[in-house]
C-alpha cells in the first residue's frame, strides 16, 4: 500500500504498477474468502468494501477516477468476484446472515449493567440497528452492482469516444457492454427470484427485470424488451405504482414503435393518457390523433379494446344515490358524474359514446357525442327512468357534448326502480374512441378517482346558478331495494303484574293496516329467571314450554281485520320479574315464509336481514311482566312440654311403637293479602303430611267450619291456628334438630278483574314452618296452688325429668332462704335427689302454711345438675370435677315455651299467689 501511494517507487500505468494492483487484488480476494471460512461475515465485507474504497482514492492521484470507463471497469470486476465467491460458497457449505431487527432493551434505571456487564445503554444501541456496509447479502446484490457498474462503464466510454489516448481505449472498443450487463442482470435477477420472500412479492426482483428490459431496448432487441414489460406491468398496475409506470410506458411506446406495432401503439398510448403527461400536456393525445389519422386498422369491423379496469382513470367518475334505501316499485334518484383531469388535456380526445351499465339485467345508459350540445363546464344530461332489459322500448340513448376540457363535469341524472329486493350500483363504465376508422372501446373503472385527486360527493340541486348539496353518507355509491314495510299495528293487553301460581293470560292483539293480505305467525320465547328457586313456564294451545312456543299461526289477516292471540304465563316459586320476548313475523300472502334459525336469545336488536329474501317483515317485542306474591305469610310458634309422666323404661310400649309425648306445638299462621288487586278466597286447607316425629292433630278451620269464599282487599288479613303433636322418641334421640312442618295449607282464590268477572282459579301451596323442639335434657315442672287461705297448708311440688336417653343425672335441690319469710315450710331445704336414671323421674314435696295475706312471694327453688368432666392438675394428671349447671324450672300452670328450640336460660318461675284471710 505504501508503494501505490508514492507515483516515485510505482508509476501509474507501468507493467509493475498492473502487476502490482493484480495481486492486491487477489490478496483482498485471500482475506475474504479466509473470513468467511471463519464466518466473519462482517468483517468479510468491511475488508472488501476498504479495499475498493482505498484503491478508489489511489485511482484519482492516477487520473483514472469516477470520470473515466477504466475506474467503472475496475470497481465492476471487484463487485463480480465478490458475487462469484459468495456464489461458490453457496454450493458448499456457506451460508448467508438473516438480518432482522434487533429486540430493543426495555429501558431501565441509569447505570444498569447489561449482561455482558456493559453498560445497558451500550446493550441498547448496538441492538437497535446495523451498519448496511457489514451487512453481508446474498450474491444478487453483488452482480446488480456489478451490472450497474458496468452501465456506468458503458456511459463513460461513449462519452469519451474519440476523445481520449488512454492506453486501454483500443481494448475497451473491443467489449460488448450491453451484453456484459445483460448477463450481469440475468444473473442477478435469478438470484434475487431464488431468495426473495413470498411477503414482499419481490419488489427489488422486478426492478432488475425493467433494467433487464432497457438493456434489451438499448441493445436492440425490442421484442425481448417488450416481453418483459409485459409481464412487469401486471404488478405496477395491480398496485397502482404509476411513479414507475411513466417512464415504463415511454420506453415500451418507443419499442412498439421500433417493431411498427400499430395497436399495441394505440393501446399504450390511450393507457399512458391515463396515467397523464406531466411534462407536456396534450402532446399524448395529438401523437394518438396522429397515429389514427394516418393508419388504417387490420380489418374494418375490429374493435380494440383497451382495460383500463387496473390502470389510472381517464376520468374522475362519482355515483350518488339520493337515498340509500328504496322500496320496491319505488323510484331512487342517482347522478353520475365524469369530471376531466385538471392536469391534463383530453379536449382532442375523440369520444363518441358512453355506456354507463348497472349491476343488474337493466338496460344501459349510453350518450352519444354530439357537438352542438351544450359545452358549459358543468353539465346535466337527464335520462329520466332507467328500465330492465326485457322491458319494452328502445334503448336509453342520450345526445351529450364528449369533449372535455380541464376540469369539465358531465353529470348524468335519472331514476330507477326494481321489482324485487335488491342492492343497486353502476357496475362498468365502457368509452368508444372513433376516428379515421379506427374503433377503441375502453373499459373505465366507475366510482375511482386519479391519484392526489379528491372528488367532494356533492348533488347537484341547480344548475343556473351552479349549486351543489353535499352527502356525507358513506354508502352513497348503492342504493338497497326492499320490500315494502308491512303495516301491522301489534299491541299487548295484559294486566300490570301478574301473581305467583296464577295463570296470567297475555293477549296479543295484531291490526292490519296494509292493502295487503298478510300471513302472521308469532314466536314467544320466556327468558331465564334472574332468581334460581324461579319456576315459570308458558301454555298456549295446549302446549306447554319453559323456553320457546314457535310458530304460533294467526292465519292471513285481510286488511283492515284484526286478530289476538292470547298465551298464559304461569309463574312460581320466587317473586321476580318475567322476561318475554315476542316475534311477530308476517309475508305478504302467496310468498313463501322462510325458515328463520332464531337464536335462543332473541332481543329487539335483531334485524330483519335474513328475511329480506322475500316479502317479509318482523316485529319484535320485550315485554317484562313483574311477578310478587299474592298472600304474606306470618308464623308465630308457641311450644308446650307435655307434663304427662314418662313411661317406665320397663314398659315395653317404651321402646316399641310410637309415643307422642314429645310435648305440643301451637302455631298461629296469619294471611296478609299483598296483591295489588282484590282476591277472592275460595277455599282454605290444611293437608296434613306424613311423618313420624310430628303431627297435625287439630286445625281451626276443621273447627269453625268453612267461611269462604270471602273477597279480600290488599292488606286484609285471616288466620288459622293449628296444633302439632311432637314424638317423644324423635324427640329424645334427635336433640335440637329441626322438624319439617308436618302439612301445608292450600289456598285456593281468584283474582277480581271486575266487580262482574273474576280469573281464573289459581292454588297456592304453603308449608307449615320448622320446628325447633326446646334443647332441655333435664328440666323441672312447678305444681303450686293459685290460693291459699291463711294459716292452711299447702303442698307445692317440683317433678325432675330426665329427657336424657344416654346419661343420667345428678341432681341437688335448695330453697333460697330469703323468699320463706311469708311461709312456715316443712321438707328439704337443700340436699341432693338420687341419681334420676335416662327417661326417668324425681319427685319432691313440700308443705306451706301461709303467715300473711295477699299477694305473697312464694319460697324459690334452685335445682342444680352436677354433670361430670375431666380436668388437668399441677402434674398433669386428669381428675374428675363437678360442674354445676342450673336446670330450668317451669310452673305447670303456664307449662308452655315460647319461640324456638335456640332459646337459653332458665325460665322465671311463678313467684306469686294470692293469699285469702
Amino acid at each position: 500500500m505504501i508503494m501505490f501511494g508514492s507515483t516515485a517507487i510505482l508509476p501509474p500505468r507501468t507493467k509493475r504498477w498492473a502487476e502490482a494492483k493484480v495481486l492486491a487484488d487477489t490478496i483482498n480476494v485471500k482475506i475474504t474468502k479466509f473470513y468467511l471460512y471463519n464466518h466473519e461475515y462482517a468483517l468479510a465485507l468491511s475488508h472488501c468494501n476498504s479495499h475498493m474504497r482505498r484503491f478508489a482514492d489511489f485511482s484519482r492521484g492516477w487520473g483514472i477516477g469516477e470520470e473515466t470507463f477504466e475506474y467503472w471497469s475496475w470497481m465492476a470486476r471487484q463487485y463480480r468476484v465478490l458475487a462469484e465467491l459468495l456464489e461458490q460458497g453457496a454450493r458448499s457449505t456457506l451460508t448467508f446472515p438473516i438480518h432482522i431487527p434487533g429486540t430493543r432493551t426495555p429501558g431501565g434505571a441509569p447505570g444498569a449493567l447489561g449482561p455482558g456487564g456493559a453498560p445497558l445503554e451500550l446493550d441498547a444501541g448496538r441492538t437497535m440497528g446495523l451498519n448496511p456496509n457489514h451487512a453481508l447479502q446474498h450474491p444478487g446484490h453483488y452482480y446488480y452492482m456489478a451490472a450497474r457498474c458496468t452501465e456506468a462503464r458503458r456511459e463513460r466510454f461513449l462519452a469519451s469516444e474519440g476523445l481520449t489516448t488512454a492506453p486501454g481505449y483500443a481494448n475497451e472498443k473491443k467489449v460488448d457492454h450491453l451484453t456484459l450487463a445483460l448477463e450481469l442482470y440475468t444473473k442477478a435477477y435469478e438470484l434475487f427470484k431464488q431468495h426473495s420472500s413470498t411477503a414482499s412479492q419481490g419488489r427489488l426482483t422486478l426492478w432488475i427485470a425493467y433494467r433487464i428490459a432497457l438493456t434489451y431496448y438499448e441493445s436492440g432487441k425490442f421484442e425481448m424488451a417488450v416481453r418483459f414489460f409485459e409481464r412487469i406491468t401486471k404488478t405496477y398496475r395491480r398496485e397502482k405504482w404509476n411513479t414507475l409506470l411513466r417512464p415504463l410506458y415511454t420506453t415500451w411506446y418507443a419499442c412498439t414503435q421500433k417493431l411498427g406495432d400499430v395497436e399495441l401503439s394505440v393501446k399504450l398510448l390511450v393507457e399512458m393518457i391515463a396515467c397523464g403527461d406531466v411534462d407536456e400536456p396534450g402532446s399524448l393525445q395529438e401523437d394518438l390523433l396522429t397515429i389514427l389519422r394516418s393508419s388504417v386498422p387490420s380489418s374494418a369491423d375490429d374493435v380494440l379494446t383497451v382495460d383500463l379496469i387496473e390502470c389510472e382513470p381517464i376520468w374522475d367518475t362519482l355515483l350518488i344515490f339520493w337515498k340509500p334505501e328504496a322500496c320496491v316499485g319505488e323510484e331512487a334518484s342517482f347522478q353520475f358524474t365524469l369530471s376531466a383531469p385538471a392536469n391534463n388535456d383530453i379536449s382532442n380526445l375523440p369520444v363518441d359514446s358512453i355506456m354507463i351499465m348497472f349491476s343488474d339485467d337493466y338496460k344501459p345508459i349510453t350518450l352519444r357525442h354530439c357537438a352542438s350540445e351544450s359545452s358549459e363546464p358543468v353539465r346535466m344530461i337527464c335520462v329520466n327512468q332507467v328500465h330492465l332489459a326485457n322491458a319494452d322500448g328502445q334503448p336509453l340513448e342520450v345526445a351529450a357534448n364528449l369533449r372535455w376540457r380541464a376540469s369539465d363535469r358531465v353529470i348524468v341524472s335519472g331514476t330507477i326502480l326494481s321489482a324485487t329486493p335488491i342492492t343497486l350500483s353502476v357496475s362498468s363504465l365502457v368509452v368508444t374512441l372513433k376516428e379515421s376508422g379506427w374503433t377503441i372501446k375502453i373499459n373505465h373503472d366507475v366510482c375511482t378517482t386519479r391519484e392526489g385527486t379528491i372528488i367532494p360527493p356533492y348533488w347537484l340541486s341547480s344548475l343556473n346558478p351552479v349549486q351543489f348539496i353535499p352527502v356525507r353518507r358513506d354508502d352513497r355509491s348503492n342504493v338497497v331495494f326492499r320490500h315494502r314495510p308491512h303495516r301491522l299495528s301489534v299491541s299487548f293487553s295484559h294486566q300490570q303484574q301478574a301473581l305467583l301460581d296464577e295463570e296470567f293470560p297475555i293477549t296479543v292483539e295484531i291490526v292490519n293496516s296494509d292493502d295487503r293480505h298478510l300471513d302472521v305467525v308469532v314466536d314467544i320465547l320466556l327468558q331465564p329467571a334472574e332468581v334460581d328457586e324461579a319456576v315459570q313456564y308458558i301454555v298456549h294451545n295446549g302446549q306447554k314450554s319453559s323456553g320457546l312456543i314457535k310458530g304460533a299461526e294467526c292465519g292471513v289477516i285481510a286488511p283492515g281485520a284484526s286478530v289476538g292471540k292470547t298465551f298464559i304465563l304461569v309463574a312460581s316459586g320466587a317473586a321476580a320479574s318475567r322476561t318475554i320476548d315476542v316475534s311477530v313475523q308476517s309475508n305478504a300472502a302467496g310468498s313463501t315464509l322462510p325458515t328463520v334459525h332464531r337464536p335462543t336469545d332473541l332481543s329487539v336488536s335483531s334485524s330483519i336481514s335474513s328475511l329480506s329474501a322475500s316479502d317479509t317483515n318482523e316485529f319484535l317485542q320485550t315485554l317484562v311482566i313483574p311477578a310478587t306474591a299474592p298472600f304474606s305469610v306470618t308464623h308465630d310458634v308457641e311450644y308446650q312440654i307435655s307434663l304427662r309422666p314418662a313411661r317406665p323404661l320397663s314398659e315395653l310400649s317404651t321402646l316399641v311403637g310410637e309415643s307422642w309425648d314429645g310435648g305440643e306445638v301451637i302455631i298461629m299462621t296469619k294471611f296478609e293479602c299483598v296483591a295489588p288487586c282484590s282476591l277472592e278466597i275460595e277455599g282454605l286447607e290444611l293437608k296434613r303430611q306424613e311423618s313420624n316425629r310430628a303431627k297435625v292433630t287439630q286445625s281451626s278451620n276443621e273447627i269453625d267450619g268453612d267461611k269462604f269464599p270471602t273477597e279480600y282487599l290488599t292488606g286484609d288479613q285471616f288466620c288459622n291456628i293449628c296444633c302439632v303433636s311432637l314424638a317423644s322418641r324423635e324427640y329424645g334421640f334427635v336433640e335440637g334438630n329441626a322438624v319439617p312442618g308436618p302439612g301445608e295449607y292450600i289456598v285456593t282464590w281468584r283474582r277480581i278483574i271486575s266487580p262482574s268477572e273474576c280469573g281464573p282459579s289459581s292454588t297456592t301451596r304453603l308449608s307449615l314452618p320448622l320446628l325447633l323442639p326446646p334443647k332441655d335434657s333435664l328440666v323441672g315442672f312447678m305444681t303450686i296452688p293459685s290460693t291459699a287461705k291463711l294459716h292452711v297448708p299447702i303442698q307445692m311440688h317440683l317433678v325432675i325429668r330426665n329427657h336424657n336417653t344416654t346419661r343420667s343425672a345428678i341432681v341437688t335441690v335448695a330453697l333460697d332462704q330469703s323468699t320463706v319469710e311469708s311461709f312456715v315450710v316443712a321438707g328439704l331445704h337443700g340436699g341432693r335427689l338420687p341419681t334420676i336414671l335416662p327417661g326417668a323421674e324425681e319427685k319432691v314435696t313440700w308443705n306451706l302454711i301461709p303467715v300473711e295475706c295477699g299477694m305473697v312471694r312464694v319460697p324459690r327453688v334452685r335445682v342444680m345438675d352436677y354433670q361430670t368432666g375431666l380436668s388437668a392438675n399441677d402434674d398433669g394428671l386428669s381428675v374428675s370435677v363437678d360442674e354445676g349447671v342450673p336446670v330450668q324450672v317451669i310452673d305447670a300452670r303456664f307449662g308452655a315455651r315460647i319461640g324456638d328450640g335456640d332459646a337459653t336460660g332458665q325460665m322465671n318461675q311463678t313467684d306469686k299467689i294470692f293469699v285469702f284471710p
